[in-house]
């Protein structure tokens, strides 16, 4: 480079700056992007494939950037290339040496080439001046070799010697006087074998690299198949995140088609009743305007006689009052769609607020238990989200006005339960304490079987308005299914006499009416002690047991609340904490608690619809291993059936658990059900016989709801119940239900005509016909005198009637009366053909008269005898009132026909308002489920985002890697080019003084990276997707009706402290090599505790669930039930489903939650605030065994002998700090030997003691953070709040009372904070204590000595 000019070499030293970082190649077409960085324009679009970043720097762009050459950089690149090519031919200096010295002249004649140099001489020579060292023997010890060029090199520069040796220990070829002087001492070889070792350590290193850049390239192959593998592991994963939402997607369309049509089916059964009633009054004002014709017709009759014997009376229409009717969209199954719509849009819009690491605990649902109060439940949730109908439409709501309360539709409530709930419509009583509503669905902690109670035999604590004996809980009764009903009379056949078995009685149960009747007494009853008696639960049994044949019995129950009914093996538990029903393998219970029936079998629950009984039946089949339970009424309505085999003979058993509850066991002797109906005999009915009056009296019976006429070919559908078929035909449209009872059928049922029925029918047709045929005298004798004839000629029509000569005359025959002075007197009228009626029978004298008493005419004669004493008018005063009564009843009929009309506009106006508001309602409700499906849509966007910056990530990581590699191996490739140009080194000096290092790579050992899409987000995503799925699945698979409950009574899954991979519906690679596929790495970042570290030592693959425990919603151990398996406080606790992660001595392997070191404190900082603490023994639990100087608290197996005092916990194993405080920062610690039903809080002094509502957390004067299981919660009156659980084996607590907070850590290294508890304001107005709740044997709590 020593000839080049300056310009050129600036222009050469760019070479690196020249060179793209894709290719390593001089830059070819350069172009610059947006970030600056500088790329061949072909290279940066072959990265280019699903996103746009640098590769440089990855910097991620929205749109693909606009590229155009770099015209300057271009240019610079094509100087480049020119000065390059210009200098390839010139040779470094070494290189041109060796090109000229590679021809060795001879030193003598300088001219011929030398074919041996004498290392004596130290002179080459051709073959000519060669001769003398061959022919004379004086040179016969001269040393010859080959040709060599570097002679002066080989000669000392010290010495002027050959350098004929070679120093070992300084690494240089040295001469005989060197070794004599400075190198005395020093170990040596000759320099052909320091050349041949160096040649075999050369050898090595060229091994050792090619094999490094074998496994290099290896590594990088494995690498870019690994990002093939990554890319359709992506791919797979974003499929089947898409699969999950769209199954969310689709249950939604589902849901929402099956909202939409029970919109339309309450429309078509409005518009049904609409029709009817038009049809009616439409028949009514028909009837109305004939009798109207009638009236008219008679005031037009000239003829008193005839006019004041015509009868005339008004048609039943008369008596009936026209009525807009109540209709609405408001169904029972339509509210509940509309609410439940409204709820799960809530419950989603609030989980979707929330990080997705925070989802998954979020997933069961809660809704606001003030929406959902009875009445106005549906209605004011539907409210939030904007109904189309309000309060003011002009469609009514059927709601009373005084209460509030939806009325039950008269077709769902056939029962005389349902009859009686629509009689007693009164207004619900509100709760008085908001937090502690007793409905099921707003009462936060009612839903859980045991987890209010704190002692059997004891009152429920914090027992709400609803659940006190005196006001029972107000459930909404529902509907018996009339298909699956059975006669009750049939289950006598069966009826079993029972009484209680007293040797098993709890002795808080009291027995008496001849041990038929059991409850639940306040004191212990002395009954002798014997092994068969219930020890733990107030539980008995019957005194008789079955295992073959069909057995049946009844009991009333004195209040659906806290009391259970079932069937237990003689071998079921009767001292221990699992005797309990249904909570072992030997008793199957179905139990009420507050609102909520609940299934119980060997620990497991099932919810089922309560139907809110007053009498139970239980029907036993030995032979078929089942046992249903019947809600009993006019009919016996199974609600649950048990199949178990019979192992042994069950007996009925029984658990009463609330003061005021009570269970009777019924004598069997069949009660008949007659509904109430009002039967009313017509007087025109008196006249016909009695076979007659038995079929006529029918008419109610035979007449179709649906078309109000009697049946025309009369049907039967499966519920029972009789319609027309053709009318039963027209509401079949979209969906098959009954028209009375709303019961749905699958299919449509095959309609058959009733043969029965339509003789009876055909028989009632004839006897009404019969009558109607008959007319009256008067009707026969206006038809045949229509014509009235002269009574002279016989012939001639008659104009004139003559009442004196009681004769009909025509114009002809007429003239005497009309010339002669002598018929003068005569009384003419018109015509008349009714004079032989005008002629008195009795007297044959002119009825002249008219008798107001008996409404007849008579005569003179008549007056004196019979009728004497009667008050009498003339006909013609009688015609006059008539005629004023008449029409008296002539506007009556025009009123009421202008009020049926005014009615039938309404109802017209009301058919077209109720299509208008149907169709408001479902545009609301698709527009929620619209809003739904937007934010699955968005949540599914955000979910594959997040899978595509998990695979940028690992994409970038591993072309870093490959590149890092690619580097590496270039350096090996040149180091693997030096050594083999020092192997072909033919001059021994200079190759022993040329020197050679292996380059730091080789030191590198390549792997392939353990990279995977499994970050905490990710995983957190894919098993929110499947547990919404799952938990959408389980709600959609309910009735509409029960949805809304689900929101209280799902079960919450255990808090999961690092999310579990979720199971894929495809097959997914795993690319982790260090790590087991089934434990998601922890980020490095997130673990610098001491626990993070041994998590990553003790990854192992988790095991399986066995397909037969107990699992929730979304495949999790139902096990973080706060007390719901635990039967008396104080008692040895041995939890159901005991697993090995709930034994004492193997702790429960919940994995440990990486410390966030961003919120740690240094231990150092809380010690300032230690204070040293003792546990009070006069407030400890009789259970809680007091050690170590007060120090140490753990469960005793028996009760000690501590003395009575007011301030011992009597109820719950509790047991206070002795020391208090109100002012001041105080700080302590306590070492946990087992985090399992253990409680750590604070407690005023003012707690209660003895009553039920002492245990921690479960009132307004404590706060308790308790591990259950391996759940932790946080309790204050009554409320819980799930945390993460942190698993820690110490916990320091931080009490600030200037500040009103409390400080729950973790120590380890450091105080690790998981939860803060805010006092209320003002707080601390009296001392607060260090409270403690222990349950479970084996743990304990124990104060430290605050030593840093």
């Amino acid at each position: 480079m020593a000839e080049v000019d300056e310009s050129q070499f600036s222009i050469m030293s760019l070479e690196d700056e020249l060179t793209c970082s894709i290719c390593l190649s001089t830059f070819d077409c350069p172009v610059t992007i947006p970030c600056g960085h500088n790329f061949c324009q072909d290279c940066l679009l072959a990265t280019w494939k699903e996103s746009y970043s640098c590769p440089q720097c990855r910097t991620l762009f929205a749109t693909r950037p606009e590229l155009k050459k770099n015209t300057v950089l271009t240019a610079v690149v094509e100087t480049f290339k020119v000065r390059s090519s210009k200098n390839e031919p010139n040779l470094t200096a070494e290189e041109s040496q060796v090109k000229k010295k590679e021809i060795l002249r001879c030193d003598t004649c300088m001219e011929a080439e030398a074919s041996k140099t004498c290392l004596t001489c130290m002179a080459s020579y051709c073959e000519e001046h060669l001769r003398p060292h061959r022919e004379n023997p004086i040179f016969r010890l001269h040393s010859l070799s080959e040709p060599v060029g570097d002679l002066l090199e080989r000669i000392c520069p010290d010495h002027h010697k050959l350098m004929e040796l070679f120093c070992t220990q300084h690494d240089r070829p040295i001469c005989s006087f060197c070794l004599q002087q400075v190198h005395k001492g020093c170990s040596f070889t000759t320099p052909d074998e320091q050349r041949s070792r160096k040649e075999s350590d050369l050898r090595s290193n060229l091994g050792l690299l090619d094999g490094k850049i074998v496994k290099n390239e290896t590594i990088i192959f494995e690498m870019k198949d690994m990002q093939n593998k990554l890319k359709d592991l992506a791919t797979s994963r974003k499929r089947a995140l898409t699969a999950e939402y769209q199954q969310m997607k689709e249950m939604l369309v589902q849901d929402e088609r099956e909202a939409l049509n029970a919109v339309d089916r309450e429309v078509e059964t409005g518009q049904t009743k609409l029709r009817v009633l038009m049809k009616k009054f439409g028949d009514n004002i028909d009837n109305m305007t004939k009798a109207k014709e009638e009236i008219h017709s008679l005031l037009s009759r000239s003829q008193t006689q005839a006019f004041l014997q015509a009868p005339f009376n008004l048609p039943q229409a008369i008596n009936f009052e026209p009525y807009s009717p109540k209709i609405s969209l408001d169904s029972k199954k339509v509210l509940a769609s509309q609410a439940f719509a409204a709820a799960l849009k809530q419950h989603l819009t609030e989980i979707f607020k929330q990080p997705v690491e925070s989802r998954l605990p979020l997933n069961t649902p809660e809704v606001n238990p003030d929406i959902l109060a009875a009445g106005s439940a549906y209605t004011t949730l539907w409210s939030t989200v904007g109904s189309p109908l309000g309060s003011g439409n002009l469609l009514e709501y059927e709601v009373e006005s005084s209460s509030g309360h939806l009325k039950l539709p008269r077709s769902h409530s056939p029962g005389p339960q349902a009859k009686t709930a629509q009689k007693k419509k009164t207004p619900k009583p509100k709760p008085k304490n908001p937090q502690s509503t007793g409905d099921g669905m707003g009462d936060k902690n009612t839903g859980r079987s045991m987890e209010n109670l704190l002692e059997f035999g004891g009152k429920p604590r914090g027992r709400t308005p609803a659940a006190e004996p005196k006001q029972k809980p107000e459930t909404t009764d529902i509907p018996p299914d009339i298909s699956t009903a059975e006669k009750r009379s049939e289950l006598l056949k069966y009826g079993t006499v029972l009484t209680f078995n007293p040797r098993t009685a709890h002795k808080r149960i009291a027995l008496t009416e001849n041990f038929t009747k059991a409850s639940v007494s306040d004191d212990h009853i002395n009954y002798p002690d014997c092994p068969e008696r219930f020890a733990v639960c107030s539980q008995v049994l019957a005194s008789k047991g079955f295992s073959t044949g069909r057995h049946y019995w009844e009991v009333r129950l004195s209040s659906s609340n806290f009391v259970g009914i079932g069937l237990a093996y003689n071998s079921i538990d009767r001292k221990g904490p699992t005797s309990r029903l249904g909570r072992n393998a030997q008793s199957w219970c179905v139990e009420w608690f507050n609102v909520k029936l609940s299934v119980w079998h060997n620990s497991s629950e099932t919810v089922l619809a309560n139907p809110n009984p007053k009498r139970v039946g239980v029907l036993l089949d030995c032979e078929a291993g089942t046992a249903t339970f019947y809600n009993v009424a006019d009919r016996a309505y199974p609600f649950h059936s048990f199949m178990f085999p019979f192992a042994q003979a069950v007996y009925p058993a029984f658990w009463i658990f609330s003061s005021g509850s009570f269970i009777t066991l019924c004598k069997l002797q069949q009660f008949s059900f007659v509904p109430h109906r009002l039967t009313h005999i017509s007087p025109i009915m008196a006249e016909v016989d009695e076979s007659q009056f038995s079929i006529m009296s029918l008419e109610d019976e035979l007449t179709c709801s649906i078309c109000l006429s009697t049946f025309d070919c009369p049907v039967t559908i499966p519920c029972g119940h009789n319609f027309c078929q053709d009318c039963l035909l027209a509401t079949w449209k979209e969906s098959y239900s009954c028209p009375q009872c709303r019961t749905l059928f699958a299919t449509r049922p095959e309609l058959k005509k009733n043969t029965v029925l339509t003789a009876v029918v055909e028989t009632f047709k004839v006897r009404s016909s019969k009558s109607e045929d008959n007319p009256t005298a008067e009707e026969s004798q206006v038809k045949k005198k229509e014509i009235i004839r002269c009574d002279t000629c016989m012939e001639t029509e008659a104009s004139k009637t003559c009442l004196t000569c009681m004769a009909s005359y025509c114009e002809e025959h007429l003239r005497p009366h009309r010339e002669n002075p002598i018929f003068r007197p005569h009384q003419l009228s018109e015509p008349v053909g009714d004079l032989l009626e005008r002629i008195c029978s009795d007297h044959h004298k002119l009825k002249e008269f008219f008798c107001s008493q008996h409404d007849r005419l008579i005569c003179s004669f008549c007056l004196q005898q019979v009728h004497k004493g009667c008050s009498f008018i003339s006909p013609e005063e009688q015609k006059n009132l008539k005629e004023s009564d008449l029409r008296d009843k002539l506007g009556l009929l025009n009123e009421k026909m202008e009020k049926t009309e005014t009615v039938v506009f309404q109802i017209n106006t009301m058919q077209s308002k109720l299509k208008d508001g149907a169709n408001k309602r479902k545009t609301a409700l698709a527009a929620v489920y619209q809003q739904m499906r937007d934010i699955l849509t968005q949540d599914e966007r955000e979910a594959q985002n997040e899978v595509d910056r998990e695979l940028e990530l690992g994409q970038m990581k591993l072309r870093d890697l490959v590149k890092k590699l690619d580097e590496n191996c270039n350096k090996m490739g040149k180091a693997r080019e030096d050594i083999n140009r020092l192997l072909s080194q033919s001059q021994s000096m200079a190759f022993l003084q040329a020197s050679f290092e292996l380059p730091k790579v080789v030191k590198i050992e390549p792997k392939v990276p353990p990279i995977n899409l499994d970050s905490k987000k990710m995983i957190a995503m894919q098993s929110f997707a499947a547990a919404l799925r799952e938990t959408l699945m389980e709600m959609l698979k309910q009735p509409t009706e029960a949805r809304l409950l689900l929101f209280k009574a799902g079960q919450t899954a255990a808090p999961v402290s690092g999310p579990a991979r979720p199971e894929s519906t495809g097959a997914q690679p795993e690319l982790e090599v260090e790590c087991s596929p089934a434990q998601p790495r922890l980020p490095e970042s997130n673990s610098p505790g001491p626990q993070a570290q041994t998590a990553k030592k003790k990854r192992t693959r988790k095991t399986k669930t066995k397909p037969n425990e107990s699992t929730g919603i979304m495949g999790i151990k139902k096990n973080a039930r706060s007390m719901e398996n635990l039967l008396e406080y104080g008692v040895k606790e041995e939890p159901r489903d005991c697993s090995p992660a709930a034994e004492p001595n193997q702790k429960p392997e919940a994995p440990d939650i990486p410390p966030d070191i961003s919120t740690a404190e240094k231990r150092g900082e809380l010690l300032k605030y230690a204070t040293e603490l003792t546990f009070d023994p006069s407030t400890a639990h009789k259970r809680i065994a007091l050690t170590e100087n007060f120090t140490k608290a753990s469960v005793s197996d028996e009760h000690i002998n501590y003395p009575d005092c007011p301030g011992r916990f009597a109820v719950c194993s509790q047991v206070l700090a002795s020391k208090g405080f109100s002012t001041g920062r105080h700080y302590w610690e306590v070492r946990l030997t087992n985090i399992n039903f253990i409680g750590i809080g604070l407690a005023y002094s003012s707690i209660d003691r003895k009553g039920p509502t002492s245990r921690l957390g479960r009132n307004v004067q404590s706060w308790c953070v308790e591990w259950f299981d391996v759940g932790l919660s946080v309790w204050h009156n009554s409320t819980e709040t799930v945390l993460a659980n942190p698993n820690p084996k110490r916990v320091g607590v931080l009490l600030d009372c200037e500040a009103g907070t409390a400080t729950f850590y973790r120590v380890a290294e450091r105080a690790y904070p998981f939860h803060t508890i805010k006092f209320p304001y003002p707080a601390f107005l009296e001392a607060i204590y260090p409270a403690f709740w222990i349950f479970s044997n084996g743990s304990s709590i124990t104060f430290c000595k605050m030593q840093q």
